[in-house]
């Protein structure tokens, strides 16, 4: 079963681009050793304006940084799209509305509850590849309730093997600085998603990654930073710092040692109502 719409979507791609069950295991080996760039932040004054305008936003300078992201595409939804082309959408507001307007459209479960908010997901070029050769920008925003959950926002990467340019600590400082910039997430996040070298402070919160974006309401640095760890040099008045030592690698003695070291330079602030501490 697919705990959420963009779970779906996702497993729908891919079973329309694989022949055979082996695209299954494909998939989830793919996905395992992509690098994703993750945030989130809690209900906030928002509305379906502002998210059509960040999502154009984002993806019009995500092109700007790689060519890699150049174009993005709406992935079918429907076996009766098989075959079809999939529609550009970054530059396109109203279509973009449109996708985030039929993520309320009445289900199986129930009518729509605008207090859940928007999401949509979009995919990277080249257009029709298999879904690990491509990024994926996936989107879930205007939540207006601390009960329907924080809001969120993920690029998951291609494999390396398929786009090794986004592998660059320096591309990956620049899109976290440019998203921070569009959507000011409580943190923005440049890691792998079954590697965590540090706790989290609350549930659902950060966990540090290769680059890292925090707002001083989030956590402050107190002192230097630790050894193995640099400031994004244009990252202005934004907290973004970096692991010297690359991609974080859960192995590695010298990585887990700097990461428990940065992890315990932050102070952090008091989660929000009804976050539970760790």
């Amino acid at each position: 079963m697919c705990s959420t719409k963009l779970d779906c979507l996702i497993r729908f791609h891919q079973l329309t681009s694989q022949s055979d069950d082996s695209g299954w295991s494909k998939l989830l080996v793919g996905m395992n050793k992509c690098l994703n760039i993750h945030g989130a932040w809690w209900p906030r004054s928002e509305n379906l304006d502002d998210a059509v305008t960040r999502v154009n936003e984002s993806l019009i300078q995500l092109g700007r940084l790689s060519p890699c992201w150049s174009l993005w595409y709406f992935p079918r939804e429907r076996l009766s799209l098989v075959g079809e082309p999939e529609r550009v959408v970054v530059g396109d507001p109203d279509l973009i509305r449109a996708k985030l307007r039929s993520s309320q459209d009445p289900t199986e479960e129930g009518p729509a509850n605008l207090e859940l908010g928007y999401s949509m997901t979009s995919l990277s070029n080249p257009r029709g590849s298999e879904l690990d050769a491509r990024s994926q920008f996936s989107v879930a925003c205007c939540s207006q309730t601390r009960c329907s959950g924080c809001n969120s926002i993920r690029i998951r990467l291609p494999t390396a093997n398929f786009a090794p340019e986004l592998y660059s600590s320096d591309l990956l400082c620049r899109a976290v600085a440019t998203i921070s910039e569009i959507w000011d997430p409580d943190w923005l996040i440049a890691l792998d998603l079954l590697i965590r070298l540090t706790p989290e402070p609350w549930r659902p919160g950060p966990v540090l990654g290769w680059v890292n974006y925090l707002p001083l309401r989030t956590g402050i640095i107190e002192g230097e930073l630790p050894d193995g760890w640099r400031w994004f040099d244009e990252r202005g008045e934004k907290q973004i710092f970096v692991h010297e030592g690359g991609r974080p690698d859960a192995k590695n003695r010298q990585h887990a040692a700097a990461f428990q070291e940065m992890f315990n330079r932050i102070r952090w602030k008091e989660p929000p109502i009804g976050v539970s501490t760790i």
